[in-house]
């Protein structure tokens, strides 16, 4: 069995939201409001009978709107905090004791996965759900027609094998993040020193880079959209790129 139970509907006052979500028994308030603002984020790609694979599902905003555009998902998240990587500020918990800062990081990741529960059994959803490592989601999962990495690769050191384990499944990748438009490979370094709260974030790839890594796995990028999306920290709406690759 590669898909987990459902869990039971948790209490709404357990949940942590990364997404805004509009529930049937009101709205709630996430880190990113996405609402009417999903086909720009997945480049505009019509999903209606498409498999779907929804990679870092968090609340599952990008589930739930693809399943009501008639997409059958599979959504996937870590198992464990011991999957994230942070930067290495010396006085932080993350370096100092990493047990602790593994069960603080749990409690969060499960208050989210509550979120995405809580959701699943508001809206009805027939969504699937497996949670492991991003590097090597299983092939058991079966073929997709599209895999959705969505402001997901800015958080991992490594972004080469998360796309690496999502193009062994899919043939259209979805990317959208911080991306710099150099069409020479460049890997900016986005950590500072003097910023020990912002230990989540680590590169931003030129469009450059994703070509070729995307090349060498027999994808070639189809098109580059851009939007504008509102995060709870910045009073103005951040523009975000939106990858679309297909398979060659």
């Amino acid at each position: 069995m590669h898909y987990v139970e459902p869990w039971p509907v948790p209490d709404l006052q357990d949940c942590h939201w990364y997404h805004t979500l509009d529930l049937p028994s009101g709205r709630v308030a996430g880190e990113w409001d996405l609402r009417g603002r999903f086909d720009d984020y997945v480049g505009r790609l019509d999903l209606s009978g498409k498999r779907v694979l929804d990679i870092g599902t968090a609340s599952g905003f990008l589930t739930w709107e693809a399943e009501r555009r008639g997409a059958q998902v599979v959504s996937f998240d870590l198992d464990h905090a011991s999957r994230q990587k942070l930067l290495p500020f010396r006085d932080s918990i993350y370096m100092r004791d990493r047990a602790e800062s593994e069960r603080q990081r749990e409690h969060f990741f499960d208050g989210m996965k509550r979120g995405y529960w809580y959701c699943h059994h508001a809206f009805g959803s027939s969504a699937k759900v497996h949670y492991g490592n991003i590097e090597r989601i299983p092939l058991e999962l079966g073929h997709f027609d599209v895999a959705l990495l969505c402001s997901v690769l800015e958080h991992l050191p490594d972004h080469i094998q998360a796309i690496a384990s999502a193009a062994s499944l899919a043939d259209t990748l979805v990317i959208t993040g911080p991306l710099t438009d150099f069409d020479d490979r460049r890997a900016e370094f986005v950590g500072y020193a003097s910023h020990p709260a912002a230990n989540f974030s680590f590169w931003r790839y030129s469009i450059g880079v994703y070509r070729e890594v995307l090349a060498m796995l027999g994808f070639r990028i189809a098109r580059v959209t851009r939007s504008r999306y509102q995060h709870v920290a910045t009073p103005a709406p951040i523009e975000l790129p939106t990858i679309v690759a297909e398979r060659n």
